[in-house]
Order: C-alpha cells, then structure tokens, then sequence
C-alpha cells in the first residue's frame, strides 16, 4: 500500500472518529433534552391540573359550608367550583402519563359523585343541625376524594422525580460513552504518531543519513528497503544510484590499472628509467626506485605552475632539475598541441 493511502486511512480513521462523537453528542444531547422536555411537560401539566382539582375542591367544601349557615351567594360558589373540578378532571383525564393514571382518575371520579350525592342531599334536606350532619354525611366524602387527588399528585411527582433520576443515569452513561471515545482518539492520536515516526520520519532520517554519507564520499553505505511505498521506492533508486556509481568506480579503478601496467610496460621497454608524472605532481607510473621517485614527486609539484605559462613561449618544454643527487630533466606532454596533460622525468 501507498504511503499517501495509508495516510489518507489514518486520518481518515481521526477524522471519522471525531465527526461520530461530535455528531453523536449533538444528536444525543438534542434527543435528552427533547425527552425531558416532553416528559416535564406532560407530568407538570398533571399536576397542575392535580393542584387546580385540590383548590376547586377546598373552595367547593367551604362554599358548602358556607351554604349550610344560610349566607348568600354560596350556592353559586358551590356550582362555580364544581365547574372548575370538573374541567381540572376532565384535563388530566386528557394527559393521562402513567399507567395508573387511569384508574385513579376513575376512581376519583366516583368517589366525587358519591361527594356530591351527600352534598347536595344535606344542602336539600334543611336540618336542624347541619355541621353535624355535614360531619358525619358529607366530610368523609370529602375526604375520600381529597386524598385520591394527593395520590395522584404525588403519582405525578414521583414520575417527575423518576424522570429526573433517569435523565442523570442517561447523561452519565453517554458522557462514559463519550469518554470512551475521547479516550480512544487520544490512543488513535498516539499510534498515529509513532507510526509516522516509525514509517515516515525515521526512514526519512535514514535517506538523510544516507546522502550525508554519500556526501562526506562513503558510497558504502545503503538505504533500507523493507516498504514498497513512495520511500521504499526512493531508497530502491537511490541504492539502484550507489551501486552503479560503485560499479562504475570500480569498472574506472580497473582500466586505470591497465592502462598503469601499459604505461610502466612502455617506460620499461625504455633505454633509461624514466617516470610520467600529472600535472598536480601526482606519480602515474615510474620505473625508478622508491627513493627517486618520491624526489620526483616532490620536484615535480613546483612545476604546476609552470606548465600553462611555458606551453605559450614554445612547443616543446624542457626543465631540467637537480634533485636526489642527480640531474633530471622534465618534459610537458601535450595533446592536440594545446592541453598539457603530464610530465616525462628522464635523467639528464
């Protein structure tokens, strides 16, 4: 596989993770907060409609009494609040939430007539005593259905409650969720890291070091070529590079060798030793002794200078010099009549 592609799958691998979670954040949090809102909604709306059935009954239980000691206008409260109770059952009958619900409000709703049976029998009969009566006649009604409202107000309270307690355990296991995930991007982010610096950077270093080497003149030394991506192939050309460069040196180096052994072949079949030096001093082939020949070498080097400043002035130069205890004399070979390329060292 590429080095591009599998760069492109590790950030892909990053970049996915990161869209999920933040998606998934975003989504989650929409749908939590959606939820609580719905269902806050719905119990609150039950338990005002609790709270407006507990006030219409308390108001309607005064009025009630209110009536029995004769005083105006308490029988239009009397019918006012049991309008209001009424609607408030009637509503929470609509936003039923909870299973049971139903059947409380169905229970209520007997229990209330039973309440207004007795009500309105004592509010008819005209008695003598009518707080006793209302006592003993009308107040457990009262009672009965003011205590099936509390029940089902606190049916709705503990729902809310319970909803609260849910909505805490669902943001807790989605922010381990999300954690998790964090988590696991962090991870990714570290593998990514040393992968790069195992795959990419390190081998980077390496060609570096490699061409360091090449520079300071070690064509010795080779790249890895354990990959076939794009550095792989760059370290296959550049090794491809070095051993053809040795190859080449080394193809150089022989035919140099021969051509010294044909040099020092043509100065033997001389009468006289004789040595051919470069222009820089350095011995090509001598048929001297050791001792000689570095004499010549080191004669030969104060002659550089001279060589393109005579080949002006004559077509053939010739230095004669005293060095080892002897007289030798020095002649520029040229090329073509114009390029001097050596030196011929014969004694004088």
């Amino acid at each position: 596989m590429k080095l591009h592609t599998r760069l492109l799958l590790a950030y892909g691998y990053l970049v996915t993770l990161t869209l999920i979670g933040a998606a998934g954040a975003a989504l989650g949090f929409f749908s939590l907060g959606n939820s609580i809102g719905t269902v806050l909604e719905e119990n609150f709306e039950s338990v005002r409609a609790s709270m407006d059935m507990m006030g219409a009954l308390e108001r309607q239980d005064s009025a009630v009494l209110t009536a029995l000691l004769k005083k105006e206008g308490a029988q239009q409260e009397v019918e006012s609040s049991e309008v209001l109770f009424l609607e408030a059952l009637v509503r929470a009958g609509r936003n039923v939430t909870e299973e049971q619900e139903r059947p409380m409000l169905q229970s209520i709703g007997k229990r209330y007539e039973k309440y207004r049976e007795a009500r309105d029998g004592l509010l008819a009969a005209g008695v003598e005593h009518p707080l006793a009566r209302y006592e003993s006649d009308c107040f457990p009604y009262f009672e009965s259905v003011q205590t099936s409202v509390l029940q089902l107000l606190e049916l709705n309270h503990q729902a809310m409650m319970r909803t609260d307690q849910e909505t805490q355990a669902a943001a807790a296991g989605r922010a381990l969720f999300y954690a998790a995930l964090t988590a696991l991007a962090l991870l990714s982010l570290g593998w990514l890291s040393r992968w790069q610096r195992r795959q990419v950077i390190s081998r980077l270093e390496e060609l570096r070091l490699v061409a360091e080497a090449v520079g300071r003149g070690d064509l010795r030394r080779r790249a890895a070529e354990q990959q076939t991506d794009e550095l792989g192939s760059v370290a296959r050309e550049l090794n491809r590079l070095l051993d053809s460069h040795e190859e080449l040196r080394g193809t150089l180096k022989a035919r140099q060798a021969r051509s010294r052994e044909m040099l020092v072949g043509l100065l033997e079949a001389q009468p006289s030793p004789a040595v051919v030096v470069g222009l820089g001093g350095e011995i090509v082939a001598s048929t001297f002794g050791e001792t000689v020949t570095s004499a010549i070498e080191h004669a030969a080097e104060q002659m550089e200078s001279r060589a393109a400043e005579d080949l002006a002035s004559s077509d053939l130069i010739e230095h004669e010099i005293e060095c080892c205890s002897g007289r030798f004399r020095f002649r520029l070979m040229v090329v073509g009549g114009k390029r001097p390329v050596g030196w011929l060292v014969t004694p004088a």
